[in-house]
C-alpha cells in the first residue's frame, strides 16, 4: 500500500469523531437519542480537518458551511451505517 493510501485510511480516532458527530456516545446518551445531532465543527487546519477529509474521502461525511476559520461536516447515510445505526437512528440523523 502506498504512503498516500495509508494517509487516507480512516482511523479508529476518525470513527470516534464520526460517533461524536452523531451524538452516539452510550456513556452520555441512550441509543434512542443517537442521531439527535449531526455536525462536527473543526478548524480549517489541523488534526480535526485531516480526520474529516479522510471521512469525506471514504464517503461517510459531507462538508457543510465554511466559516472564516472553521468548517462544519455532516454524516451521510453511509456514515450512519458505518457505526451501526438502526433505520430509526439514521432517519433521526438525516
Amino acid at each position: 500500500m502506498s504512503e498516500v493510501a495509508k494517509m487516507n485510511e480512516v482511523t479508529d480516532d476518525d470513527i470516534k469523531k464520526l460517533r461524536h458527530m452523531l451524538g452516539a456516545n452510550p456513556e452520555i446518551k441512550k441509543p434512542s437519542q443517537f442521531g439527535s445531532r449531526n455536525y462536527y465543527l473543526t478548524a480549517n487546519e489541523g488534526q480535526g480537518m485531516e480526520a474529516m477529509r479522510r471521512l469525506e474521502t471514504a464517503g461517510l461525511v459531507w462538508e457543510g458551511a465554511c466559516l472564516e476559520n472553521e468548517t462544519y461536516f455532516h454524516a451521510n447515510e453511509a456514515g450512519c451505517n458505518k457505526i451501526g445505526f438502526t433505520r430509526t437512528q439514521i432517519r433521526r440523523a438525516i
